[in-house]
């Protein structure tokens, strides 16, 4: 495990700690045993990130995982395509879509729009 030393009340902290993941793999940071026994677990590089990196357990809750900031982490591996350009392992859900209740949502006050307004998008291989 990684040791954490950012601010989890301010977001500057935890972006500036989070961008020391760039141009880094998860064994360059973490114990390779670790990730060897965690390899055919969809979604597992990302609760890697927030596990064993930011080290804070894993939670399907709405609430964010950085509660003093109000921020949601978000991650996704990176793989090469045989072109060598980069894509995403899998897509990122902002948030979950409760069809029954959206059309009483008002857009100002909406979950997804005070989410897409806290977005700090880092692209890294």
């Amino acid at each position: 495990m990684v040791q954490s030393n950012h601010d989890e009340s301010f977001v500057g902290s935890i972006l500036e700690f989070a961008q020391r993941l760039t141009d880094k793999s998860l064994p360059h940071l973490l114990d390779a045993s670790i990730i060897a026994t965690n390899t055919r677990n969809r979604g597992n590089s990302g609760n890697m990130v927030q596990e064993l990196y930011f080290g804070f357990p894993r939670s399907n809750k709405r609430k964010p995982d950085f509660a003093k900031a109000g921020l949601k982490l978000k991650n996704t591996g990176v793989e090469k395509n045989p072109n060598g350009e980069y894509r995403a392992q899998e897509r990122l859900a902002l948030t979950n879509i409760d069809y029954e209740s959206i059309v009483n949502e008002d857009w100002e006050s909406s979950e997804l729009l005070s989410k897409c307004r806290t977005v700090h998008i880092k692209c890294a291989r």
